[in-house]
């Protein structure tokens, strides 16, 4: 990446790992960043306000005040509560025109003068106001899960600062699955006339830069939080107002079984785990196969039914980030997850502890709540680990003592 009047490092890792991610041509120079000031003889194809700051980068702001007001106050009622009076102070700040007290340092995302009819090759951004057939389009970026399953997601806003569409990306071959999941999900779930939950809309999915692209419509604007201290919401295959599609058979002949074991080998050859890790979910796998002939219903999963992906609206369920979602898996698997990802991720539990509330308040066979779950949730970990991401240590260990304690 080239950058101008600012030191590589002025950008820090994990920036400048966006802006490649983001803007591929940063990498070859045909897109150079500048800190502050735009160098003699480029144009800006998009700036930012860096927040808080370099050193520790969340959020690319757009630079014009108005539609940075938007992109700190849209879908506040979503967000933690310390987070919502932040935002809120900065978005009335901008408004009133005291912007600076909003600080935070100028980025530019520049091309030589003579380039800017190469904009929609070169941003996103353009590229999809262009697809879109929108107005001009401004990008709000969050800054998080750094490393290489993370798939920057462009908040798109038109110049009086609504809420346009989300777009998200896959910018290598992990990311790129994920990404082309979600999307064939959407796509499979709307042609089917699935109703529950709610659910965006895609408005695009294409391939650009060597990138997969996935723009889906925003959600309502009075989007709120689900409640997510009480028990977990009902799974897809739960609902009484979808008629999916439920499978009772055996484990060993169950499709979902046979990813599983796809899976693995997958993982085998790849060669990525200690020999305790390979151990630890090769006794797993023999604890599950001894319940092969142990019928059990089978049905799609969303994969990752947890509050941050859930909301109401008008008293409608809504859910977003299918990427993991799945057509064939036990079922229960939602309602579990829901309440393991509560206890674990919000209460802080032990993966031991968040596993065993899990179970005992969510009806399904002891083991699917005991051994496929935790066998899922270590087998999807364990391939984001292969592909170069590191393990959560909180669920690593956990989840390796809990697997080697089914032989």
């Amino acid at each position: 990446m080239v950058l101008s009047r600012a030191a590589p490092a002025t950008l820090g890792a994990e920036l400048a790992a966006l802006v490649t991610q983001v803007w591929p041509a940063a990498a070859t120079g045909e897109l150079v960043t500048s800190i502050g000031d735009v160098p003699d003889g480029y144009v800006a194809l998009e700036r930012f306000r860096v927040l808080p700051n370099l050193a520790r980068p969340q959020m690319l702001l757009p630079e014009r005040p108005r539609i940075a007001a938007a992109a700190l106050s849209t879908y506040n009622a979503l967000r933690q509560p310390r987070t919502r009076v932040f935002r809120r102070g900065a978005a009335t700040a901008l408004r009133l025109g005291t912007g600076r007290l909003v600080t935070g340092a100028q980025l530019s995302v520049c091309v030589p003068a003579e380039n800017a009819g190469s904009a929609p090759q070169l941003s996103l951004t353009h590229h999809l106001r262009d697809r879109l057939e929108t107005g001009p389009l401004a990008a709000a970026i969050g800054l998080t899960n750094p490393g290489p399953n993370r798939k920057p997601i462009l908040q798109l806003f038109d110049t009086a600062g609504a809420p346009v569409a989300f777009a998200k990306i896959g910018w290598n071959p992990v990311t790129r699955a994920m990404v082309d999941n979600e999307a064939a999900a959407l796509e499979a779930l709307a042609t089917d006339g699935v109703r529950y939950p709610a659910r965006p809309q895609v408005l695009l999915h294409a391939p650009w830069q060597e990138r997969s692209v996935l723009a889906t419509c925003p959600l309502p604007l009075d989007a709120a939080a689900y409640p997510h201290r009480g028990g977990p919401p009902p799974s897809l295959c739960e609902s009484p107002r979808n008629a999916m599609t439920v499978t009772h058979t055996p484990l060993g002949e169950s499709p979902y079984w046979h990813t599983v074991r796809q899976r693995s080998d997958a993982l085998d050859a790849a060669a990525a785990l200690s020999a305790a890790e390979a151990d630890a979910l090769r006794g797993a796998l023999q604890a599950a196969e001894l319940h092969a002939g142990t019928a059990m219903d089978f049905g799609p999963w969303h994969g990752d039914w947890s509050f941050w992906n859930l909301a109401r609206i008008r008293g409608q369920l809504w859910a977003w980030d299918w990427e993991h979602y799945a057509a064939s898996a036990p079922v229960g698997f939602d309602a579990l997850h829901f309440v393991f990802q509560r206890e674990f991720v919000h209460r802080r539990r032990s993966f031991a502890n968040a596993l065993r509330v899990a179970a005992d308040n969510v009806s399904v066979q002891h083991v699917v709540a005991s051994t496929l779950y935790p066998l899922e949730m270590y087998l999807r970990a364990a391939r984001l680990y292969a592909c170069g991401a590191g393990w959560n240590s909180r669920f690593h260990d956990g989840a390796l003592r809990w697997l080697s304690d089914l032989r």
